[in-house]
């Protein structure tokens, strides 16, 4: 009996042993697992105080940045400030420029009516002028043929028209501005004939004669130019200058003109206040 119950204590013995065997394993899992917490915990202690110096870096750098960004703020609204001074100085400039381009605007139109005016005045001036001119201008030409007329009818056109501006034509065209001999109504006798000239003026280096007919022909070129050819046997002491043909009427028709250009000969007829030579390229030849 006694062996009995030694035995059975000696198996609950056993089975006390086996569970404290057991019992100690998982004890040493445990503590096995316990030690693999701690170093984790350890390791995420440590990142844990890398990320808290991390995190105070970046506060510092944080506050450093808005420190800046105060200043720049304060400089921003001191800048706008500034800006809105100078837009209330710029608003004020553009008031007064406004106000005097309106006054320059009101003064430009007042200067515009008033050369309106002016330019309309002249305007109206220069007409009554040009027409003034105009009649005075007809007025001349009805005098002056009025007094061709007349003088054609007296038989002096010669003396009181043509014969006044033939100096100054030898002068302006033959640059003869004082003549050895100016004569109107000469009579050359020579060998038994006679010639008779309406006027002449001698120069040094030539003679203009003149032949004055009322009405002016085509007939009128060629007998001047027989004149002139026979000069020199004429007038012998005027032999070594050069004799010039002028003709002259008071409205000479302008086919005479063409021709006596043709041959040569000068062509004076009634301006706007005196004669006047229609046909100076004539005298270009005879230069």
């Amino acid at each position: 009996m006694a062996n009995a119950v030694l035995r059975q204590e000696v198996d609950e013995l056993r089975e006390y042993m086996k569970e404290l065997s057991y019992q100690a394993m998982r004890t040493e899992m445990a503590l096995a697992r316990m030690a693999e917490g701690m170093q984790e915990y350890r390791e995420q202690g440590a990142r844990t105080d890398a990320a808290v110096a991390r995190l105070t870096e970046g506060m510092q750098e944080y506050k450093e940045q808005g420190a800046r960004t105060d200043a720049a703020v304060a400089r921003l609204t001191e800048g706008m400030q500034e800006y809105k001074e100078q837009g209330a100085r710029t608003d004020a400039a553009v008031a007064r420029f406004t106000e005097g381009a309106q006054e320059s605007r009101e003064q430009v139109a007042r200067a515009a009516a008033e050369v309106a005016r002016f330019s309309k005045e002249m305007r109206e001036f220069k007409n009554e002028m040009r027409a003034d001119r105009e009649e005075s201008a007809r007025e001349r030409q009805r005098m002056n043929k009025q007094w061709g007329e007349l003088a054609n009818r007296l038989g002096t056109l010669v003396e009181d028209i043509v014969a006044p501006n033939l100096p100054r034509i030898a002068a302006e065209l033959f640059d003869c501005a004082t003549p050895d001999l100016f004569a109107l109504r000469v009579v050359r006798h020579f060998g038994g004939e006679t010639r008779e000239y309406d006027a002449i003026v001698v120069c040094p280096a030539l003679v203009l004669i003149n032949e004055t007919k009322s009405r002016l022909l085509e007939i009128h070129v060629d007998r001047i130019l027989d004149k002139l050819s026979e000069f020199p046997r004429v007038f012998p002491e005027y032999a070594d200058r050069r004799p010039v043909g002028i003709l002259a009427s008071l409205y000479p028709d302008a086919s005479v003109v063409r021709r006596a250009t043709r041959k040569g000969v000068l062509v004076m007829g009634m301006g706007d206040e005196n004669m006047i030579v229609l046909n100076p390229e004539a005298a270009t030849d005879q230069r």
